[in-house]
């Protein structure tokens, strides 16, 4: 689709259900966290593989 001009994608959404499974999957593996910074260590975590796949989908890598 973008060899084919599209220039907006939007993937607010995907980032903030990645963000909020990471909050879970940390309360699951350690249910005694209460940090949140510890827990939104692990949030960034899927988010950071989130845009990695999807700049790669994009066809984006390396153009930063």
């Amino acid at each position: 689709m973008i060899r084919l001009g599209i220039c907006k994608v939007n993937f607010a959404t995907e980032l903030r259900a990645a963000y909020v499974g990471g909050v879970k999957q940390a309360f699951q593996d350690a249910p005694e966290l209460y940090d949140p910074k510890v827990l939104g260590g692990f949030a960034k975590k899927r988010v950071k593989a989130l845009v990695r796949e999807k700049i790669m989908v994009c066809g984006a890598e390396g153009k930063i």
